[in-house]
């Protein structure tokens, strides 16, 4: 076992092929009368292949090991097949494993539903909060199943927003004052509560949410309603809650809708994303122009060279990006890492964040270069940011990495699908000039004199100008501050002097000097900078032995002695 343990991770580690590998582990077989001693070796070694596996690139792990409990099969193993063909495992077990197995690739090879919407009464809480009042309604045994699995779905970065025919305060009552309530208000992205047909109201969220309808699970308990929704909404996935409640939490969990194969850092802020969005639209909607609105928003746009921690979130997006996408070309992350090879291949990631917060990473640039051109291979943006003018803003951006390499042209190939008319639009109101059209794409080409230098409505870093600013900013900072009544000059610090702090609303300067004694914190707004970019300055450690301390106070009664000894002070 140990021959055949090493081997197997000689073999992954040595693996040439940049395609994912899915490994299967699977039940040790209960016939073969193996002693205690053997089973926990092979326990501890399943965990040691485990931890193996989870450090490994394009590796994932498809554990059999409670399919016979997921899909409720008494018997996992044959021993009659096992001794006649060394296939060990019931016809019901093999069929669990195909199915497992296959829910595994397609989670992998597609994330498609995006937001789910909830009815209310009788769904995440059993009766009616307009009848039963506030403390009336329950939320326990499958409603709060229910309730933990929606929680555990808004984690992985699912929408949830709420479409109940109701009263509204009733509704809101009921999140903000039942203490049995799981989901809080916080969670839900959006909400339609009123007595409007449900198939109007989820068109509605879409259009405010500006998704794709097809991206929406819609759940309820009433037959009636959900019909409804089929009829007019047929693109939404309807999910009509089984009659015998008990049932629910298995139901959902075998809903393969809800899978998650990867979940990105971006996916785990989009509520909160969606959130600041609404507030936008609030501001945007209250009669202000679109030039005031940009110059309000204090936008500030990011475009760095894609970093292997971006990756995973740059093939989601060229996964999942149909609107504003020049190419529509979906690329795995392999796949990505292999174009990226060629040294005359750059992949930009788009990250943009205003007054409001941080939108993350949304978009992709990936480009080649040739001798006098740049050609544009993907250009994509997320629908969070389009109408912001950051399009615009990456072009200008384009301009200054072909001036840096005397390219005085950029070419693109739009291949027209039924979503992408944006991107089309936006070529034909910039300075690109059609040079060619086929049955396939359209290319486009570009003088890179005609474009602007500048961006009106947006505040542009390329790479480390960013960075660069922040610690501009954080010097000009400490020229205000003073140590003993001494003067601090602005130069004194550099980058490799700082230890940037984070908290929930704040990040933290702490300036040391060569001694590492602490001289100066200053706090500064969040909210004012894009958290991602902020990381990217230096962190360093401060040595805390010669940090000033207050005076030992040694322990005062027979608890605090235990203590003193635990930690070994």
């Amino acid at each position: 076992m140990e021959r055949n343990f090493t081997e197997f991770i000689t073999i992954l580690t040595q693996k040439s092929k940049t395609i994912p590998y899915f490994i299967g582990l699977f039940p040790v077989s209960t016939h073969l009368n193996l002693s205690e001693t053997v089973l926990g070796y092979i326990k501890a070694l399943c965990l040691r292949w485990k931890m193996a596996l989870s450090k490994m690139d394009n590796v994932h792990l498809v554990d059999f090991t409670e399919l016979g409990e997921f899909y409720n099969i008494s018997q996992v193993f044959d021993l009659r097949k096992d001794q006649a063909g060394h296939l060990p495992f019931s016809d019901k077990y093999y069929a669990a494993k195909g199915t497992s197995l296959a829910r595994k690739v397609h989670s992998w090879q597609k994330q498609h539903f995006k937001v789910i919407v909830l009815d209310c009464d009788n769904t995440l809480w059993q009766g009616v909060c307009g009848e039963d009042g506030t403390l009336g309604v329950k939320i326990e045994g499958p409603y709060l199943e229910l309730q933990k699995f929606m929680l555990q779905k808004h984690d992985d970065g699912m929408l949830l927003v709420l479409c109940s025919k109701n009263n509204e305060p009733d509704v809101w009552d009921v999140f903000d004052r039942n203490p049995e309530m799981v989901l809080k208000r916080d969670y839900i992205s959006n909400w339609k509560i009123n007595w409007q047909p449900k198939s109007e109201n989820i068109k509605a969220l879409a259009k405010e949410l500006n998704l794709g309808i097809d991206s929406f699970i819609f759940i309820d308990d009433n037959p009636l309603e959900c019909s409804e929704v089929m009829t007019n909404c047929p693109e939404v996935l309807t999910l009509l809650l089984p009659k015998d409640k008990k049932q629910i939490a298995v139901f959902l969990q075998h809903v393969w809708a809800f899978d998650r194969f990867k979940v990105t850092d971006e996916d785990k802020k989009r509520t909160k994303m969606y959130i600041a969005e609404r507030k936008r639209q609030e501001v945007q909607q209250s009669g202000m122009n679109l030039e005031n609105f940009l110059a309000g928003l204090e936008l500030k746009m990011s475009m760095n060279y894609m970093e292997k921690a971006n990756l995973a979130r740059v093939s989601q997006l060229t996964q999942r990006t149909n609107q504003f996408n020049l190419s529509t070309t979906r690329r795995t992350e392999e796949e990505i890492e292999k174009l990226l090879q060629n040294e005359d291949t750059e992949c930009w990631t788009i990250q943009v964040s205003d007054c409001f917060g941080d939108y993350g990473v949304v978009g992709v640039v990936i480009t080649h270069k040739g001798t006098e051109e740049l050609f544009i291979d993907t250009f994509l943006l997320s629908c969070r940011v389009l109408g912001r003018r950051v399009e615009d803003a990456i072009l200008i951006g384009l301009k200054k990495y072909c001036q840096e390499y005397n390219l005085n042209q950029i070419e693109a190939r739009f291949y027209p699908t039924a979503k992408n008319t944006p991107f089309k639009e936006f070529l034909e109101r910039t300075a690109w000039e059609k040079e060619e059209e086929t049955a396939e794409y359209i290319k486009y080409n570009l003088i890179t004199e005609k474009l602007s230098d500048s961006s009106e409505c947006i505040e542009l870093y390329i790479n480390s100008d960013y960075s660069k600013k922040l610690i501009d900013e954080a010097n000009n900072h400490v020229s205000a501050v003073s140590k003993l009544g001494e003067s601090i000059p602005t130069n004194m610090y550099q980058p490799e002097e700082m230890n940037l702090v984070f908290s929930e609303k704040n990040w933290q300067i702490q300036i040391v000097n060569e001694e590492n004694l602490l001289h100066r914190k200053q706090l500064l707004p969040l909210e004012n900078y894009s958290g991602e970019l902020l990381a990217k300055l230096p962190v360093i450690s401060i040595n805390e032995q010669k940090l000033k301390r207050a005076e030992y106070v040694g322990p005062r009664d027979e608890t605090e002695e235990k203590l003193v000894q635990i930690y070994d002070y």
